[in-house]
């Protein structure tokens, strides 16, 4: 029996791998990388409400080397949100810190088809090791997880390299 803490407030960078991929093994059959690097935010400004002459704001930057869309490899693409809704500088940093996440997961995606493996949990993590895209047991984390039912015994998952998207 395997337990797994899928406790979903965890840091990603702090959550255990569930399983390794590597293009030399069986289990690995193919990847597909896709960058949207177009559209990337690798910054997001929150400004939140006004009270008492105070405005409520903060920042999220992407300058980590390792990512493709940090700041010193495409340049700054900011991102501006307002919400009227958020009361504390606080607030508003959780805000950016998740909104520059959101959008790192939503503009790096690689799809991964493997064997079946019925251990697997959408946002948990994976590591892949990968000649084609130089990937050194590099951590992902499942965005999605689909399968047919039949005789091909695959599955496909979509994931994200948290490397995209950590500060």
């Amino acid at each position: 029996m395997c337990f797994i803490n899928i406790n979903e407030t965890a840091l990603d960078s702090q959550k255990a791998v569930l399983w390794d991929y590597d293009d030399n093994e069986r289990d690995y059959f193919k990847a597909n990388a896709n960058y949207d690097f177009e559209n990337a935010v690798n910054e997001v400004h929150v400004v939140g409400d006004n009270i008492n002459n105070e405005i409520f704001s903060a920042m999220a930057k992407n300058e980590n080397p390792v990512s493709p869309l940090c700041i010193q490899r495409i340049g700054r693409r900011i991102e501006y949100i307002n919400d009227s809704n958020i009361y504390s500088d606080d607030l508003a940093q959780q805000r950016a810190d998740y909104e520059l996440r959101r959008l790192g997961i939503l503009k790096t995606t690689m799809t991964i088809t493997v064997s079946f493996n019925p251990l697997l949990f959408v946002n948990n993590l994976i590591s892949v090791t990968d000649e084609h895209y130089g990937l050194r047991r590099e951590r992902f984390l499942m965005q999605s997880i689909s399968y047919t039912i039949g005789n091909e015994n695959q599955m496909t998952i979509s994931c994200s390299n948290i490397a995209n998207f950590e500060k």
